[in-house]
């Protein structure tokens, strides 16, 4: 257990785990003054630098309490799947987003949301959604931070997948030629792969 300065005060660790206060002046009456005067010197001065540390350390979000970041693979590993050229395998994507961003903040809508902070074909992902076996469909999902006419040319530019409006209408959802949709999600956009639970009749 190590020592810290606070309020005038200095704390003493014993090997046997047990601590003793005493103020500045008791402990500098004690023998080796000199010593004792630059060692307080030393406490006040990291306690400062400490405390303005903690002051300017960022809070972690839970989004990030595994690892902090969005690792390399995050592309490669839901891009994919939410463009519906990769198997919907649940049980995976949430293992896959537990590990790196940590567990859901919450299961609404037959579906575990992760908050993520990452990238793909250069929209910003802020939420991914992972079906939860409630349902008839099991799907995976990811909002973007883009409209979803935005969205979708940043898909056609990146990967030469086109999207088109089921109906002309302006909120109408978009549906790519292998079965992913890009809808409105608030003034942003969700786009997501679903396919039925074969599993969900047994």
């Amino acid at each position: 257990m190590g020592s810290f300065y606070n309020s005038g005060r200095v704390t003493i660790a014993f090997s046997n785990m047990q601590e003793k206060a005493v103020t500045n002046s008791d402990v500098c009456r004690q023998p080796h003054l000199n010593r004792c005067q630059k060692i307080l010197a030393l406490f006040q001065q990291w306690g400062a630098v400490m405390g303005v540390l903690l002051v300017l350390a960022p809070c972690p979000s839970p989004a990030f309490a595994a690892s902090g970041s969005a690792p390399s693979t995050f592309g490669t590993t839901i891009g994919p799947a939410l463009l519906c050229l990769d198997d919907i395998d649940p049980s995976f994507f949430w293992s896959y987003l537990n590990e790196y961003f940590g567990p859901p903040y919450k299961n609404e809508g037959g579906a575990y949301w992760f908050k993520v902070q990452a990238t793909l074909w250069g929209a910003q992902i802020s939420d991914v959604l992972v079906s939860d076996g409630s349902g008839q469909l099991i799907f995976l999902a990811a909002a973007a931070t883009a409209k979803p006419g935005d969205l979708s040319e940043a898909i056609t530019g990146r990967t030469g997948i086109s999207y088109t409006k089921e109906e002309q209408t302006q909120y109408s959802p978009m549906l790519s030629g292998v079965g992913s949709k890009i809808v409105y999600f608030g003034k942003n956009s969700k786009i997501y792969c679903a396919k039925y639970n074969l599993d969900s009749g047994r």
